[in-house]
């Protein structure tokens, strides 16, 4: 498959995330796939659902609701 210059890298995507550990964030996102130099990459798309899920998941915990 060939790399969307749009995708991101594991550092990436943790870093849009917030997350601390690349490794537990990537197995959240299907999607993903290998370079041929064996780097992963994560459709942009799918980071930028993702995000907003766990945006609306942090809102919902600040406000004590429970989704």
């Amino acid at each position: 498959m060939p790399c969307d210059p749009t995708d991101l890298t594991l550092d990436e995507l943790a870093a849009v995330l917030g997350v601390t550990s690349p490794e537990t964030v990537a197995q959240w996102l299907e999607g993903a796939y290998q370079t041929p130099d064996d780097e992963w990459r994560f459709p942009r798309a799918a980071v930028d659902a993702l995000a907003r899920r766990l945006a609306s998941l942090r809102e919902a915990n600040a406000a004590g609701v429970v989704t």
